[in-house]
């Protein structure tokens, strides 16, 4: 499948939006509480909606938001290590949000569409 082209995801992932030198393994996402982190087998690095990093998470910390000017809200960060040399159909992809999605971190089920 060539880069760029409409696919489906081969493993549950958590899509992370992030800069090209942000560090995602040191940075804490707000996540929909829903999220069943042992079930995320990946995290996709995006930016501007292109796949550009593939991690294995394994294991996962959640923390509270000290923000004094926000409601405190968990985040959740992971220990894990970069894999996108393994994964490199994942690389390049572009992905959507869907319609009214606002977390920076989103879980995709295997199966789902870009």
């Amino acid at each position: 499948m060539a880069k760029g082209s409409i696919g489906t995801y081969s493993h549950n992932v958590l899509t992370v939006n992030v800069n090209q030198s942000k560090n995602i393994v040191d940075t804490a996402w707000k996540v929909n509480k829903d999220v069943d982190f042992s079930k995320v087998e990946l995290v996709l690095g995006e930016h501007e909606g292109i796949i550009i990093y593939v991690y294995k998470p394994e294991k996962w910390f959640k923390e509270i938001n000290a923000d004094k000017t926000e409601k405190p809200q968990p985040r959740y960060r992971f220990e894990g290590k970069m894999v996108s040399h393994e994964y490199p159909d994942y690389l390049g992809k572009k992905i959507t949000k869907k319609q009214g999605e606002q977390w920076p971190a989103r879980f995709r089920k295997k199966g789902d569409s870009f």
